[in-house]
């Protein structure tokens, strides 16, 4: 049976803030989705516009992006003890939120990437065929999921916050999944996002920025 009561800890109660966040985040978002159909990589630079726009809302009003989700009224976080797939998001009607379903199971850090990736599925809700066009429906749903990745691990390591910790001195994967509390593999993908190379020999460590 799913549950309202987080099984982790995906935000710090440390951290300060006002008060409740700031209204109409989703609609603003989803505002920046051009009605006409686009390619592929203006689908990722939406995806990446989003991020920065979620994360400038967040220190306009001192929440972390995961806290703005979490708190918005219209988004609604369960956590499933029976549920097969790792994360999913519908909309319910009765209560009219949008609810993000995980896997109690997974770990915390895999319920911050989940998290973020089905709230960007939320706001590309209705507008799949402009951002995804393709002949084939699968096709659109697999670009779907690709750029809901793309925007979950931007959104979690940012690139400005990466490229700072790099030049810190943060070198071993494991450092800096730690660091942002993500899942190792999330950092590789960035790494590749940013053209950053991992050697073989060093399995797990960061020796060398491509040219």
């Amino acid at each position: 049976m799913p549950t309202t009561t987080p099984s982790v800890q995906l935000t710090n109660p440390k951290h300060p803030h006002a008060g409740p966040p700031p209204r109409g985040i989703i609609a603003k978002l989803r505002a920046l989705t051009p009605r006409h159909p686009v390619r592929w990589e203006h689908s990722l630079r939406l995806a990446k516009q989003q991020t920065i726009a979620l994360m400038r809302e967040g220190r306009s009003s001192g929440f972390t992006p995961i806290e703005l989700i979490t708190k918005l009224p219209r988004i609604r976080i369960e956590y499933s003890t029976d549920q097969q797939i790792a994360h999913a998001s519908f909309w319910d009607v009765h209560s009219r939120q949008w609810v993000i379903s995980l896997r109690r199971a997974d770990s915390w850090k895999r319920h911050r990437i989940y998290l973020a990736h089905e709230f960007k599925r939320v706001l590309d809700h209705g507008r799949a065929s402009s951002l995804y066009p393709s002949p084939s429906v699968r096709s659109s749903a697999c670009e779907a999921e690709r750029a809901a990745d793309y925007f979950a691990r931007h959104l979690l390591v940012p690139d400005q916050l990466l490229r700072q910790a790099l030049r810190t001195g943060l070198t071993e994967i494991g450092d800096l999944a730690n660091h942002f509390a993500v899942p190792d593999d999330v950092i590789q993908e960035r790494l590749h996002d940013e053209r950053v190379l991992t050697g073989s020999a060093h399995q797990g460590s960061l020796v060398r920025r491509a040219a």
